[in-house]
C-alpha cells in the first residue's frame, strides 16, 4: 500500500483514501478552486468533506462521480457512520499523503498552522461545494 493510503470501510467496501497530484487537481479542475482552499476551517466543511471524499477515491476508480460519492457519503451516515471518523481518516490521509506532506505547520495557508483539516462545525452548511 502507497504511502498516505488510508484504508476503512464505507458504505459498500474497503476503500481507501489517497491524496495524490492526480485527486488534487481533479479537484481543482473541477471545483475551480486552489486545493488549499479545501483545507481551511470554517462555513462550508460539510460541502468540502464530500469533495475531499470524492478526490480520495478517485484512483479505485477515475469515473466515480461526485455525486455518487454523495449517496454513498449519506448511505455510510445511514447505516450509523459518523462524520467525525471520516473526518479523521480524511485528516490522517492528507498528513500522510507523500504529495501534500509539504503542508507542514510553517506553510499552511493563511496562517492556520495547527488547525484541523478540514473542520466540521455542527452548523455547516451542505452544498457550498457545488459541481459545474
Amino acid at each position: 500500500m502507497p504511502v498516505g493510503d488510508v484504508p476503512f470501510n464505507f458504505f459498500d467496501k474497503r476503500r481507501t483514501l489517497r491524496f495524490n497530484l492526480n485527486a488534487v487537481s481533479s479537484a481543482e479542475i473541477r471545483f475551480r478552486v486552489s486545493f488549499n482552499d479545501f483545507l481551511l476551517p470554517g462555513v462550508g466543511a460539510l460541502g468540502r468533506l464530500h469533495a475531499l471524499l470524492w478526490c480520495g477515491f478517485l484512483h479505485e476508480d477515475e469515473d466515480l462521480t461526485f455525486e455518487q460519492v454523495g449517496m454513498m457519503f449519506e448511505a455510510y451516515l445511514g447505516n450509523k457512520g459518523q462524520i467525525e471518523k471520516v473526518r479523521e481518516l480524511v485528516d490522517q490521509a492528507l498528513r500522510e499523503s507523500t504529495f501534500l506532506g509539504s503542508l507542514t505547520e510553517a506553510n499552511r495557508p493563511n496562517g492556520s498552522a495547527g488547525a484541523p483539516t478540514p473542520t466540521l462545525p455542527e452548523n455547516a452548511s451542505p452544498g457550498v461545494v457545488k459541481a459545474p
